[in-house]
């Protein structure tokens, strides 16, 4: 009996600590990267949106040299370090190109981030290529 009770005190406080990893991403994050300011929004719809120098681009409609593209992004909660695919492409669906995002959360508001090349690429963070962000509020 005491086997049965240890174990159904277990179970809920093991799927408590599972639910707490998880971070919510939406919201506008910004950083300082070699002197720069900038900003990666994501929003609850799907979109995301980079903000460097005062230009942003991205979202659900914008103009990407001759054509009309969107962004959006998809979130890997599961990963660790969590990863966050963000997929450029033209309004009617063709693939432009996608940035490879992986992120460790300092706390709900605070993330190190960084690019990688490639899905293959390891995903490692250096003084070089990662950033701190902080979520707006």
């Amino acid at each position: 009996m005491k086997k049965y009770l240890v174990l159904l005190l277990l179970i809920p406080s093991l799927s408590f600590n599972l639910t707490q990893n998880k971070v919510d991403i939406v919201g506008k994050w910004t950083g300082k990267d070699i002197n720069e300011i900038g900003s990666i929004t994501f929003e609850s719809n799907g979109y995301a949106r980079i903000e460097v120098r005062g230009r942003s681009m991205g979202g659900k409609l914008f103009k990407l040299g001759d054509k009309w593209a969107e962004m959006t992004y998809k979130y890997y909660s599961d990963k660790n370090p969590k990863e966050i695919d963000i997929v450029i492409s033209e309004r009617n669906g063709t693939h432009i190109n996608t940035l490879y995002l992986f992120a460790e959360f300092i706390d709900e508001n605070t993330m190190k981030s960084a690019f990688r090349k490639s899905k293959d690429q390891p995903k490692i963070f250096t003084d070089k290529n990662s950033v701190i962000l902080t979520r707006e509020k």
